[in-house]
């Protein structure tokens, strides 16, 4: 009897640990593809129009300050 309670717990772990590796093959593409859409709307925001114009105008003024320090 003892014998075979130790094949049914040896059993339910090889179970388990069969079961966290189907769930990880599973999750993980489902994190890539996440990790995807997050940098692609990252990206888009980025380069949306209103951001473009935003990122021109502070980079005119941040050079306008840098040559001023130069002249001094």
């Amino acid at each position: 009897m003892d014998e075979l309670h130790g094949f049914f717990y040896f059993l339910s772990g090889v179970g388990t640990i069969l079961l966290v590796f189907v769930a990880y093959q599973q999750i993980h593409p489902i994190s890539k593809t996440a990790q995807a859409e997050f940098l692609l709307r990252i990206d888009e925001r980025w380069t949306s129009k209103e951001i473009t114009e935003i990122r021109v105008e502070l980079w005119e003024k941040y050079r306008e300050e840098r040559s001023q320090k130069k002249n001094f």
